[in-house]
């Protein structure tokens, strides 16, 4: 595989960001040197390279200066009394959830919540809970609200927040016992799913099944075109509507790495078909990836974006491979893309 352009941008921006986030402050110098470097023996390409590295080292300190204010970051320890916003709506039986707290703080948090105090999304709630801090992946700070308690529920949801409790409703009258399996595979709720059950997934490899992949957005776009192109919509237009469903729900989703990672494919997919242009497939993929550090700097440690990545690229690369060396029969094509 040619390392081409983009490529090269999109790693050395990833490096950069990676030794920003761990503080690796050598990385400055050395990205200054090769910039001079660059400029001075006119080599573009160099130049490029260490501007990446640089502006990817700075995207990371400013991921840091950004969790100042998270409420992961200004929680005390220890017991408190609060007022909570429920982020997903909770069923009776309780269990992993979200929140967010009315602290003066933003983002959300993971809870840990009562039985038998189901309540809806958006709601505001007067709780009584104990933070439990801990260090997060590159020391990232984390920790779990531990609810014991719930005082007081009021408050008016807004519309984002109507609609997951809707579908939450709707998935339990549908599947009943099956809902909670059904809600992690359309929205990412897994606070419904029975312990053990997410205990035999992790056992197996397979717990990456409960969430939100690229697949699950690919599947969404394909079929909004294809109903599209049944009512007669331009290509181009379907097209584009196709990739703009995809950045509402992964919007709605919360940006999660992989299903960010598909809607950018999806974006420049269209754009690219719209303008008539022939892109080169890795270096579309590695303009995506990019555009999931863009979003969120701190998807650079998430092994679930980066599995989506590689996964992808596997499939295409394999059945270019098929395509020259055993032709392009469907047969081949599944073989290759599977492997």
């Amino acid at each position: 595989m040619r390392l081409r352009a983009p490529i090269l941008f999109t790693l050395a921006y990833g490096a950069g960001l990676a030794t920003g986030l761990l503080h690796f402050e050598a990385v400055i110098g050395g990205g200054l040197v090769m910039l001079l470097a660059g400029w001075r023996s006119r080599k573009p390409l160099l130049t490029l390279l260490a501007a990446a590295v640089l502006l990817g080292n700075v995207s990371g300190r400013i991921a840091w200066v950004a969790e100042a204010p998270r409420c992961v970051t200004r929680l005390p320890p220890g017991s408190l009394r609060m007022s909570v916003t429920l982020i997903e709506p909770v069923d009776s039986s309780g269990g992993r959830t979200s929140v967010h707290p009315l602290m003066g703080c933003s983002g959300g948090v993971i809870a840990m919540w009562p039985p038998h105090h189901a309540t809806d999304a958006g709601l505001d709630v007067a709780v009584v809970a104990q933070w439990i801090p801990r260090a997060g992946t590159a020391g990232r700070p984390a920790g779990t609200l531990v609810i014991s308690r719930v005082e007081s529920i009021g408050g008016t949801p807004s519309t984002a927040a109507r609609l997951r409790s809707a579908i939450a409703r709707a998935s339990q009258r549908l599947y009943g016992a099956r809902a909670p399996m059904v809600d992690a595979l359309i929205v990412g709720r897994r606070s419904g799913i029975d312990r053990q059950l997410q205990d035999r997934f992790a056992q197996s490899g397979l717990v990456h099944l409960l969430s939100i992949s690229g697949f699950h957005v690919g599947i969404i776009t394909a079929w909004i075109f294809l109903i599209c192109r049944l009512l007669r919509v331009e290509r181009g237009t379907a097209l584009g509507v196709g990739a703009g469903a995809s950045l509402a729900y992964v919007a709605f989703l919360g940006w999660p790495a992989p299903a960010t990672r598909a809607a950018a494919l999806a974006v420049l997919l269209a754009l690219s078909r719209i303008r008539q242009r022939h892109v080169e497939p890795d270096s579309l993929l590695s303009a995506t990836a990019l555009c999931v550090l863009l979003v969120d700097p701190w998807a650079i440690v998430d092994l679930g974006g980066w599995l989506s990545v590689a996964a992808l690229w596997g499939a295409t690369t394999f059945s270019r491979w098929t395509d020259r060396t055993l032709g392009t029969a469907m047969w081949w094509r599944t073989l290759s893309s599977s492997v």
